[in-house]
């Protein structure tokens, strides 16, 4: 709350005087730091007894940076959530894709007989070709 109270201090134009002497032997005293001069059209928050200077400088930077922070939250939250259910959703998805094996009879149906018609194109593992089940399912082979 102090470092917050000396920064709008400086923010206000007011300089800030430590008491005690800069000697390297002296004890460092306990007291605060002391606000003097500054601009004078401004109100010196320390001797304003209602503090509603003080109280609206709080309010209008406290309550925005407040706002951020609360908002950022609620944006990490979601986007958080949102991934974890979408690596849930697709843990599912392929735990239910299964590997589908064929006799080389079936295929050879499929696909013509390995066919040229039917060749989509080649790699370099292979040619891959198209085909059609039975149950009228479309393929494609390697």
């Amino acid at each position: 709350m102090i470092v917050a109270f000396v920064c709008m201090a400086l923010w206000m134009g007011f300089r800030i005087v430590a008491s005690g002497g800069n000697s390297p032997t002296e004890q460092p005293t306990k007291s605060p730091p002391t606000i003097t001069g500054g601009n004078n059209s401004l109100p010196n928050p320390v001797l304003n007894r209602e503090g509603s200077s003080t109280s609206h400088t709080v309010v209008i930077v406290i309550v925005p940076i407040l706002v951020v922070v609360i908002l950022l939250a609620i944006g990490c939250t979601i986007l958080l959530y949102k991934r974890s259910k979408k690596a849930v959703h697709d843990n599912d998805r392929s735990k239910s894709l299964e590997s589908l094996q064929f006799e080389l009879r079936t295929i050879k149906e499929a696909t013509d007989d390995f066919s040229d018609a039917n060749k989509l194109g080649q790699g370099g593992f292979g040619s891959v070709y198209k085909g059609r089940l039975p149950n009228g399912q479309e393929i494609a082979v390697k």
